[in-house]
């Protein structure tokens, strides 16, 4: 398990140098070729992203398969430069701390400080780079939502848009700066809906499945462990985590070409969150070739390039929490169906309505799709005239990221 703060952890300067495509010119360590034989087998499965899933169900997570993989690559990628972060969010008892802390126990302990409670001025005080490429294991986030909670938590967004944090202050009457150097992966757990937007939008949210078919689920596993018959013995689970552990410190930063970038950027939102949020889907698509580092040959240029089916190991993983940040929310599927059933080309509210069992329910719905920019409307309504709309022409499976499919196209035609 990650271990907690309670004895220091130390860091040496080992002279790995931040290697993403913000800072080229740097050296950059790329696996060599006589050093391959040496990693093990994890490092070289063909099926690793298959792998990692399996391994952390036989940690005990329960279904949660994408919110799993999702949080194991956010965490792989904290050596690299502008590495994401991760919000869990769900109702109690919906298993967030699993989502959060089963793929951190495959993680080296090394790396990952679980900080259940955190004081505003803590992060400034450890020893010199105690934060530097580590994962930061929060507890729950705090209930309250006020200027102080706000203020607690600025050191953390700082550290995260900055990849560093500073400070002046007074010790025994002299001035003294203070700097602590990143990056980190910050990860925390909530029962919130709505969460402060300067916290939100430098983090994935993703949400836990609450449904009762997982529910089934969790206990038919905790049954069977209980009556003894678990698919995994205790010898097993020690062995995926040092397999795990090995693999995991055979990683080293390398520079990540993404041929495909300026095709994913023309077809995500003209949002202003996206700003940040297109920088963390490149950190997402490098992590996941960060993780294939040992199966693969850098270019001339010393690159690793990423491939299309990075992206499509990527985009799944990813809807969700994107249509959080810009769309439609963890729901969004099931406005599919709403949309299948409103009237094509130009209708007005009342032609609408026929379709939901309320207003209420009706205009929300329109709300919502005119807000993730699949509706437009063209004339609002009055007391005596109702409001006129028309459909935008963009597709809700494409509303955040576009297929692997319209990539490919962008990337043959561009050759």
């Amino acid at each position: 398990m990650p271990k907690p703060l309670t004895k220091r952890r130390t860091y040496q300067d080992n002279g790995k140098a931040s290697t993403s495509p913000q800072v080229p010119g740097r050296n950059s360590r790329l696996p060599r070729e006589d050093t391959r034989a040496e990693v093990n087998e994890l490092a070289r499965d063909s099926n690793l992203i298959e792998r990692i899933q399996r391994d952390i169900a036989a940690l005990g997570l329960v279904g949660e398969e994408n919110n799993g993989l999702l949080t194991y690559i956010v965490y792989s990628s904290r050596k690299q430069t502008g590495p994401p972060s991760i919000i869990i969010k769900g109702p109690s008892s919906s298993g967030k701390d699993k989502v959060q802390r089963v793929p951190a126990r495959l993680i080296p302990d090394d790396d990952v400080y679980d900080l259940m409670s955190i004081t505003p001025q803590a992060l400034y005080y450890g020893e010199d780079g105690w934060l530097k490429n580590k994962i930061m294991l929060g507890g729950e986030r705090s209930h309250d939502d006020n200027p102080m909670q706000r203020d607690k938590t600025a050191a953390i967004r700082q550290m995260l848009s900055h990849g560093y944090i500073t400070k002046a202050t007074v010790e025994e009457g002299k001035a003294k700066y203070i700097r602590q150097d990143g990056p980190i992966v910050y990860s925390e757990t909530t029962t919130k809906n709505s969460i402060f937007k300067e916290d939100a939008n430098r983090c994935f949210q993703i949400e836990t499945d609450d449904s009762d078919q997982l529910t089934q689920r969790v206990k038919a596993e905790i049954a069977a462990r209980y009556k003894g018959e678990s698919a995994t013995t205790a010898e097993d689970l020690e062995e995926i985590i040092e397999q795990h552990h090995e693999f995991q410190n055979s990683l080293e930063p390398v520079r990540v070409r993404i041929p495909y970038a300026d095709a994913l950027e023309k077809f995500t939102p003209d949002k202003i969150e996206m700003r940040r949020f297109l920088e963390k889907i490149f950190a997402v698509i490098e992590a996941v070739v960060v993780l294939h580092q040992h199966q693969r040959t850098s270019n001339k240029h010393d690159w690793l390039v990423a491939t299309l089916e990075d992206y499509a190991v990527v985009r799944p993983l990813l809807l969700e929490p994107m249509h959080t940040a810009l769309g439609l929310g963890k729901k969004y599927k099931r406005y599919e169906g709403i949309i299948g059933e409103l009237p094509r080309g130009t209708f007005t509210t009342t032609a609408a309505e026929e379709k939901f069992p309320n207003r209420m329910a009706c205009h929300r719905a329109l709300g919502a799709l005119e807000k993730a920019g699949l509706l437009k409307c063209l004339q609002k309504g009055t007391s005596h005239k109702s409001a006129r709309w028309r459909w935008t022409g963009t597709s809700i499976g494409e509303l955040v990221l576009p297929s692997v499919e319209r990539l490919r196209n962008c990337v043959t035609t561009a050759k």
